[in-house]
């Protein structure tokens, strides 16, 4: 019970982070733009285009979808931090080496094989490092913090 209630608002603040990143992301390279359709474009992983003109319903589907997602990569982080002494090392170096298996998992696996049937895009090094930096300072970081602090107390 201990283990998941540490997991649970750990991935909360890492969704609730990682969301946050990549609207202000996407506001700075879109000159202020709001970016509605970020939510409805995470339920579009599930439902396909149908999504991106679904309005609220999608995007509430959105918001589940991306909690979801952190969630499960924060639970993973939990999982195999005792195992891997690299993670234990220093947090921060842990944030960059799983901050990037996030973005590898995210980008070579999740978003192709969604619904959305979205190709690998050509490589754009200044934007994967945009996204990976986001992921690292709002879902490895946090999931890092939590996890030492959980395990540290055992």
């Amino acid at each position: 019970m201990k283990f998941i209630k540490a997991v649970i608002p750990a991935g909360l603040i890492a969704g609730a982070m990682d969301i946050s990143g990549a609207c202000i992301g996407y506001m700075l390279d879109h000159n202020g733009r709001f970016p509605t359709k970020i939510l409805e474009y995470i339920a579009g992983g599930v439902f396909g285009k149908d999504a991106l003109t679904g309005g609220l319903p999608m995007k509430l589907w959105g918001a589940l979808f991306h909690f979801s997602i952190a969630m499960s990569f924060t639970l993973f982080y939990f999982i195999v931090y005792p195992k891997l002494r690299l993670l234990q090392k220093n947090i921060f170096f842990s944030a960059i080496i799983y901050g990037l298996f996030v973005w590898a998992v995210m980008n070579l696996l999740v978003v192709p094989n969604s619904a959305l049937h979205t190709p690998i895009i050509p490589f754009d090094f200044i934007k994967a490092a945009k996204a990976a930096f986001i992921l690292m300072i709002c879902i490895a970081l946090p999931a890092g913090y939590f996890a030492e602090k959980y395990y540290s107390s055992k």
